[in-house]
């Protein structure tokens, strides 16, 4: 799992609420930000619409665990307008010059710099241009709706992560600043003394040492939800690759290399390396490129 980071959020959050402001407040419409407000404040006496579309993922937990779940008559209208996210035509932006720019999950999706699921890190968000993408509710919809327009509630992930969650409770959000997600390495398990060149002899597993139990548990619910372990163990041919590279081709082989060919034949002495030669770097974003944590914790692990 990986979390996301963008030191833009609080500028994302602004705009995200922007664009609801702007379609709510159309004359056409039945409901009113005032409406909304009060249906907030039944429940929640200090806070309005605004403050929850706004809330950070601290007080989006706090307000889950203050209401608790929703009867399905309540709260309709936030409901569908989280709906209308998947619209193209919906909700929009003003610039400067008060030019008309729709906002939905697309637009999300495309500000975030997100095209790798978070939750799995392994299958890509949007596999057409033309289709707008999927963002997963934390605190799902039909139990928390008042949460459905709640920007860091909405989880842009693979339809393969929706289809496997189901409305399955879940530990850690990927906005959850607090969650140690640094502690938690991939690591290897030999079982037979061919593993270099026989995946059936080796393993994948995720090293949760580190967590505190708490933590553990929060994310033991990820892990069993997405079936991450056994998810990557769908995986072991990039690991015998990453291995077999580094046997075949040791760093020492590498920097003679360098060293007799120079500039002439490479651009530089990271370029010969087979995680920056394939696509891939250690500085790479792990929010846009499959399998990134994977390919950085066995590469680390492999040079240790």
């Amino acid at each position: 799992m990986i979390p996301i980071r963008r030191n833009n959020l609080p500028v994302l959050v602004q705009k995200h609420y922007e664009a609801l402001e702007n379609f709510i407040s159309l004359p056409s419409n039945s409901f009113s930000i005032e409406a909304l407000d009060s249906e907030i404040q039944a429940v929640l006496p200090r806070e309005n619409f605004e403050s929850v579309v706004k809330a950070n993922h601290q007080k989006i937990e706090a307000i889950a665990s203050f209401i608790g779940k929703i009867g399905t008559s309540k709260f309709e209208v936030f409901k569908k307008l989280h709906n209308l996210l998947k619209e193209k035509q919906a909700f929009y932006l003003l610039d400067e010059h008060n030019i008309k720019s729709y906002y939905h999950f697309g637009s999300m999706l495309e500000s975030l710099q997100v095209a790798v699921c978070p939750y799995t890190n392994r299958f890509f968000i949007q596999n057409s241009v033309n289709k707008i993408p999927q963002f997963d509710p934390f605190y799902p919809l039909n139990e928390y709706p008042y949460l459905g327009l709640s920007f860091l509630n909405l989880i842009p992930c693979s339809k393969e992560s929706i289809r496997q969650r189901s409305g399955k409770k879940l530990g850690v959000s990927p906005y959850d600043t607090s969650f140690p997600f640094q502690d938690i390495k991939f690591v290897l398990k030999l079982k037979k003394d061919n593993w270099v060149y026989n995946q059936d002899a080796v393993e994948i597993e995720l090293d949760l040492s580190l967590l505190e139990e708490d933590d553990k548990e929060a994310f033991l619910r990820n892990l069993n939800v997405f079936q991450l372990k056994e998810l990557y163990q769908l995986n072991k041919n990039v690991v015998l690759n990453k291995i077999q590279q580094f046997y075949i081709h040791p760093p020492s082989y590498l920097d003679s290399l360098f060293i007799t060919y120079g500039n002439k034949v490479f651009p530089s002495r990271s370029a010969m390396n087979p995680q920056e030669s394939r696509g891939f770097s250690l500085f790479d974003d792990d929010l846009k490129h499959p399998l990134s944590k994977l390919n950085k914790d066995i590469f680390q692990l492999i040079n240790d």
